[in-house]
């Protein structure tokens, strides 16, 4: 009873300070800004309020601002002005003198100083839900956010929030109470946390624990691994200081207990084993954490080879090797194809090696690309969806083979004559093999009106594709289509009864830890600091800076490479049967079969490289452009985008990378010798040429002379010849190698190119 009153005690001298009033206008701060500025902006708080994920979103954003630097300094002043009610009034002689015991002193402020926080947080999620409501109050024509109030949600946010609170609390209260200068205990918590705010570009940054709350938000600047637990090395923080805090206090008060204490530990016999106690528990505490490290440690000759490995990679483009022909550097085809930004990262032996960005993110910003910029480079978003509805396969909640319709509940697919009445099923969706139509999507701008998913399908406005029809039966050969991704998109939703967004982030991008990924479209606003602007391939900014791509499945995916290395690995560990994080070993196998054509599986385009084997997926947005690729038995990997729509350069560091690694199936780069063509042989050469290749697309090209050299000219890009031969020549962008041939009278037909055995032949047209 005696505790009780020493809280009811401690709580009414509370109201000598100000933490009061700071906790009241703390609470409410950033939820009015955010108020404030939904009622100004009023369209898109309309817009808002009518999509779902509006309350999650106001949440974060709320938490965002406020967990960086107001929460942290906050909770520095309050837990000082608690302790320092007594320095202040220079009463801690009478707090000793009456009838408490030293723990209940001690623990009564501690608890108010909880419960403090405690409404904070009450007060601060009130103010997130009035941020949300009241603007469907003030203005009729905004309606009241479209999804239920995701309490257990909000729930779980805020205890993971207050858990990351807890160690500065703790530490703070330590301070403020042994330090008697209010100044000195506030200018300590100050400098801990502009400490833990560098500490961020460091990967034991966790140490300093200022930052915990905003880990998640400044995901630019923050080099700590994912997989460390922060909420466990808060706790334990928080158990440590409170501790030692106790123990201080203890000694501090000159009480019988204290005085008993140090006679205890007076003996030197007693003090040796303590010492030596203390000292093997910290040995043993190093050599754990050392041994939990060990793994993820390089050492500094390994660095310095990785570094050497990245500038080979850098300065080294280009497919042949010939006497006196230079090779590129990365820069200067960066130049050359006007890309204004470039992010790679490297997978070797089921590792991530490296990660680097090139470039700038935004000319008109003078932003640099880091491994941490997102992309949206389209159709790589196809495997991870694949995933997804794959995870839904493995629960039997749809079966791989079975009619479509029977999944689909808001939409049904209109089957008609041209599908001979055969039914299409999700592996046809998801190997292309359905027959269906639309090949890909260009997206929305800025500040056009976006369809939903129905009206993308049904091809009807404000959609601006073609209605997702059948072209040809189900199951008769390969035709890439976009349109049965987004179908597979909609038989996810209506399975689940969720948002595609928060099913594939919460169900595949979250465990494999594709943090960074997200498929919300348009993108948060809390993320677009770390967005690419995308630009055409003259180099000029594509209109609105990138697209909206409401067909999520198919090209939705905002992403990183690392982040796309990280589902490669799982991909390829999978296989192994050495990690189920979303698939079973046995539907990871299905997913790279291919299901009707040798190369498209579910998902994937898998290709066989004499005999070693490669899965992934190359991509192309409005701006943007990317590739993934990884062996399917040596752990090797690869992921490149870029912000532009000339994607040649993806191929040409590709390779590099391949010729660095030494790839199984690759073979090395060739040496070939230059020779010299008569003025008059290279005159029959020139005109126009086509081929049409298996899936019926038709590249044409030309070869024309320019500055005195002779050029092939394809998709408008210049690739300067070079005789091996008076009939064979290569190009030092792409690894094939081209030969001409003629008739019985020696006029040019056309020309071989040869690739692994594989040749297509281009026929002289003009």
């Amino acid at each position: 009873m005696n505790f009780i009153y020493s809280i009811q005690s401690e709580w009414i001298k509370k109201r000598r300070s100000a933490v009061s009033w700071l906790t009241l206008v703390g609470g409410f701060f950033i939820p009015i800004i955010i108020l404030t500025a939904r009622l100004i902006y009023h369209n898109e708080t309309l817009m808002a309020n009518s999509t779902e994920g509006i309350w999650l979103k106001l949440f974060n954003q709320c938490w965002r601002y406020m967990s960086i630097f107001l929460l942290p300094m906050g909770i520095t002043l309050a837990a000082s002005l608690i302790t320092q009610i007594e320095y202040k009034n220079n009463s801690w002689k009478q707090v000793y003198a009456s009838p408490q015991t030293i723990s209940s002193i001690f623990w009564a402020k501690y608890i108010v100083v909880l419960i403090i926080l405690f409404q904070f947080f009450i007060l601060f999620n009130i103010g997130i839900y009035l941020a949300g409501l009241l603007p469907s109050i003030i203005y009729s024509d905004v309606p009241y956010p479209k999804e239920a109030f995701p309490f257990l949600k909000f729930l779980n946010g805020n205890f993971k929030f207050f858990i990351d609170c807890l160690p500065i609390l703790a530490l703070q209260y330590m301070l403020s109470l042994h330090i008697k200068n209010f100044i000195i205990s506030i200018g300590a918590g100050f400098a801990l946390l502009i400490a833990s705010l560098i500490g961020m570009s460091w990967r034991y940054g966790y140490i300093l624990p200022y930052t915990y709350g905003s880990l998640q938000f400044l995901s630019a600047d923050n080099k700590i691994d994912s997989a460390i637990n922060i909420q466990f090395w808060a706790t334990g923080y928080f158990i440590f200081f409170t501790l030692l805090n106790y123990i201080l206090f203890v000694f501090k008060s000159q009480t019988k207990l204290s005085v008993k204490i140090t006679e205890y530990f007076l003996t030197k016999k007693k003090r040796l084993i303590l010492i030596m106690t203390s000292l093997i528990v910290l040995i043993a505490t190093a050599f754990y954490y050392n041994k939990q490290n060990q793994s993820n440690k390089i050492s500094a000759s390994t660095a310095i080879e990785i570094e050497s490995r990245i500038k080979r990679v850098e300065q080294n483009l280009g497919t042949f090797i010939a006497p006196g022909l230079k090779e590129w550097t990365l820069k200067e085809r960066m130049l050359h194809y006007k890309v204004k930004g470039l992010s790679i990262a490297v997978i070797n032996n089921y590792k991530i090696e490296w990660a680097k960005g090139y470039g700038l993110a935004d000319s008109s910003e003078n932003r640099l690309v880091t491994p941490t910029t997102l992309f949206i480079p389209g159709s790589l978003s196809k495997s991870i969806n694949a995933m997804g509805l794959l995870k839904m396969v493995q629960e039997k909640k749809i079966d791989l083979f079975d009619d479509i319709n029977h999944y689909l509940v808001s939409w049904k697919f209109p089957y008609d004559s041209i599908s001979k009445n055969k039914k299409i099923s999700l592996a046809n969706l998801l190997s292309h093999s359905a027959g269906l139509s639309v090949h890909g999507f260009y997206g929305y701008k800025n500040g056009d009106s976006l369809p939903n998913m129905i009206q993308v399908l049904n091809g009807t406005k404000p959609a601006n594709s073609a209605p997702v029809r059948s072209i040809f039966e189900p199951g008769l050969k390969m035709e890439y289509s976009g349109g049965g991704i987004q179908i597979s998109q909609l038989m996810l939703m209506d399975v689940s009864k969720q948002a595609y967004d928060k099913f594939m982030y919460n169900s595949v991008l979250k465990p494999i830890g594709m943090t960074n990924s997200f498929y919300t479209q348009p993108p948060p606003s809390n993320k677009k600091h770390l967005i690419a602007t995308g630009y055409d391939s003259l180099g000029n900014e594509v209109k609105g800076k990138y697209p909206i791509l409401m067909e999520q499945a198919a090209a939705g995916l905002w992403t990183t490479p690392t982040d796309i290395c990280k589902y490669t690995i799982e991909i390829q560990r999978s296989l192994k049967g050495e990690s189920n994080k979303v698939l079973s070993q046995q539907l990871t196998e299905l997913m790279l079969t291919p299901y009707l054509d040798d190369r498209a599986a579910l998902g994937f385009f898998v290709d066989n490289n004499m005999g070693y084997k490669y899965f992934g997926h190359e991509a192309g947005n409005v701006g943007f452009s990317g590739a993934f690729y990884g062996s399917m038995e040596d752990g090797n990997g690869i992921a490149i985008f870029i912000n532009s729509e000339n994607s040649d350069i993806i191929k040409e560091l590709g390779n590099s990378v391949i010729e660095e690694y030494n790839w199984k199936g690759f073979e090395k780069k060739k040496q070939k010798i230059i020779i010299s063509i008569s003025e008059s042989k290279l005159q029959n050469y020139l005109g126009d040429y086509e081929t049409v290749l298996p899936d019926r697309k038709v590249i044409y090209g030309s070869i024309k002379k320019k500055n005195g050299s002779y050029w092939w000219i394809s998709n408008g890009i210049d690739r300067k010849m070079y005789f091996t031969s008076e009939k064979e020549f290569f190009n030092m962008e792409v690894p094939t190698e081209k030969s001409f041939f003629t008739d019985a009278n020696g006029t040019i037909l056309g020309f071989n190119s040869i690739f692994r055995n594989n040749v297509v032949k281009f026929k002289k047209i003009k």
